[in-house]
C-alpha cells in the first residue's frame, strides 16, 4: 500500500505537471519549438526502454533469490546487475546518436531549428542514461518488497522540474535549457537512489563478480520483457510520428496532450498489478499458489475498476478540459478522445492479467506481442488516409483487441486452472 500510495501521488504529480508544461510550451515556445521538444521526449521514450526489460526481470530474480536457501547468491546477482546497466548506458548512447542523425536532424531541418535541436536532444539523452542508472538502483529495492521509493523520489523531482522550467521559460529560454534541466534533474535522481539503497539494504553493497553466464542469463530474459517494451512503443507512441509526418510539427502539442492524458489514467489504474510483482515473484518462488491467484484477482479487479472510475468524468467534461488547458483550437476531437481511452481500457485489463504471469512463470507472450507490434503500426499508419485523426486510436485499438484476446485468455489459464508447476511449465512449452 505505501507503493500504490507513493505512485498514485507521484502520479498525479507528473499528471500537474504535464499539464502545466504543455501549457507553458504553447505559450512560450513558438509551435514548431514546442512541437519539436515534445517530438524529443517522445523519442527520449524509446530511449527508456534500452533497460532491456531489467526492471521485472532484476525484480523477479532479486525475489527469488532473496528466500532463505538462495541467499547467498545475492553478492554475485548485485554484480550482475551493475555491469547489465553499464552495458545500458553503453547502449542508450550509441542509439542517441543513430536517432539524432537519422530522424531527429531531418525533423529539426524542417522547422528552422538550427544546431540548438542537436543540444537539446543530447542534454535530453544523457538525462535518460542517468535516470536508467537510478532506476537500477531501485530495481534491487523493489525485489527485496520494498516497492514505490522511485515514486517518492520522482515526486520530488518532477517537483524540481516543472519549477526549473517554468523559471526557464518565462526568462525566455529555448530547447536547449529544456535539456539541460532534465539531465541535471536525473543526475540527482541518479544520486539519490544509489544513497537510499546503500542506506536501506546493507547487502548490496556486497558484490562479487557474476557467475560464469549470469549476465548472458539476465540479459536474455530482460530481452522477453524488451520485446514487449518495443512492441508497446510501437503500439502507443508510433501515432504520434504519422501525426507529424501527415499533419506537421505544429499538430503534435495537441495530439500528444491527449496522449498524456491516456497514458496518465492508464498508468495509475496499473499501479497495483506492478507493485504487487514481486509479492507475487516470491510467493511463486515458495510454491504458495493461492496467493498468486490472490494476487492477481486483485491486480485485474483494482486496475479495471480504478481506470473507469476515473476515465468516466474526464470524458464527461473533456472539451472544458482541454480548452482550459491549451487553449481554443487543440482539442483533438470527441472521436479521437474516445477512442483513445477505449484503447487505453483494453490496455490496462491486457497488463493487469499478464503481469502476474510475467511475475511468476517469466512468459513474456512473444507471439502475441509481435503480432501487435506489427499490426497496429500499419493500421495506424494507413486508417488516417480515410477516417484523419481519429483513425490513429481506432488503428490502435484494431491492432492490440487480437493480441490481448489471446494473453488474457492465456493468463487466466495459467493463474486460475494450473495446480503443478511441471503442469504449467507443460502448457507454456505447448503454447
Amino acid at each position: 500500500m505505501f507503493g500504490v500510495g507513493a505512485g498514485i501521488i507521484s502520479l498525479a504529480l507528473d499528471g500537474i505537471a504535464g499539464l502545466i508544461i504543455f501549457g507553458l510550451l504553447v505559450r512560450y515556445l513558438p509551435p514548431k519549438s514546442a512541437g519539436y521538444w515534445i517530438l524529443i521526449t517522445t523519442t527520449g521514450s524509446f530511449l527508456m526502454m534500452l533497460q532491456c526489460g531489467l526492471g521485472p526481470t532484476v525484480a523477479r530474480e532479486v525475489g527469488q533469490t532473496r528466500i532463505p536457501e538462495n541467499q547467498t547468491h545475492l553478492p554475485q546477482l548485485f554484480g550482475t546487475v551493475r555491469q547489465a546497466f553499464a552495458f545500458v548506458v553503453v547502449l542508450v548512447a550509441v542509439v542517441a546518436v543513430a536517432l539524432y542523425f537519422f530522424y531527429l536532424q531531418g525533423a529539426a531541418k524542417n522547422s528552422n531549428l538550427g544546431r540548438s535541436s542537436a543540444a537539446a536532444w543530447f542534454f535530453y539523452a544523457a538525462g535518460v542514461a542517468m535516470n536508467l542508472q537510478g532506476q537500477g538502483r531501485l530495481f534491487i529495492m523493489d525485489g527485496f518488497g520494498e516497492v514505490g521509493w522511485e515514486k517518492v523520489f520522482r515526486i520530488f523531482f518532477t517537483t524540481f522540474g516543472l519549477a526549473a522550467i517554468w523559471i526557464a521559460l518565462r526568462a525566455g529560454a529555448n530547447v536547449v535549457a529544456l535539456g539541460a534541466i532534465y539531465a541535471v534533474q536525473n543526475a540527482l535522481f541518479w544520486l539519490a537512489a544509489a544513497r537510499k539503497v546503500h542506506m536501506a539494504l546493507p547487502a548490496t553493497r556486497v558484490i562479487a563478480p557474476p557467475a560464469p553466464g549470469q549476465l548472458v542469463k539476465l540479459m536474455h530474459q530482460g530481452s522477453k520483457i524488451l520485446f514487449l517494451n518495443l512492441g508497446g512503443f510501437a503500439v502507443t507512441y508510433f501515432g504520434v510520428f504519422v501525426v507529424q509526418s501527415r499533419f506537421g510539427l505544429a499538430a503534435v502539442t495537441p495530439f500528444s496532450a491527449m496522449l498524456k492524458v491516456g497514458l496518465l489514467l492508464a498508468a495509475v489504474a496499473t499501479l497495483l498489478p506492478q507493485m504487487l510483482y514481486p509479492y507475487v515473484a516470491t510467493a511463486w518462488a515458495s510454491n504458495d499458489r493461492d496467493r498468486c491467484r490472490r494476487y492477481y484477482l486483485m491486480g485485474v479487479a483494482g486496475a479495471v475498476g480504478l481506470f473507469m472510475v476515473m476515465a468516466i468524468p474526464v470524458f464527461l467534461l473533456r472539451e472544458p478540459l482541454f480548452t482550459h488547458w491549451l487553449g481554443k483550437g487543440n482539442y483533438p476531437g470527441t472521436a479521437t478522445f474516445g477512442a483513445f481511452l477505449v484503447y487505453e481500457l483494453i490496455y490496462v485489463h491486457h497488463v493487469a492479467h499478464s503481469t502476474p504471469v510475467l511475475a511468476s512463470m517469466g512468459n513474456a507472450f512473444i507471439l502475441p506481442a509481435t503480432m501487435c507490434g506489427l499490426l497496429t503500426p500499419i493500421l495506424v499508419a494507413l486508417l488516417p488516409a480515410w477516417f484523419g485523426l481519429p483513425g490513429i486510436p481506432l488503428g490502435m485499438i484494431l491492432g492490440v483487441v487480437p493480441a490481448s484476446c489471446i494473453v488474457v485468455w492465456r493468463s487466466w489459464r495459467f493463474m486460475m486452472h494450473q495446480n503443478t508447476c511441471a503442469s504449467v511449465v507443460f502448457d507454456l512449452v505447448r503454447g
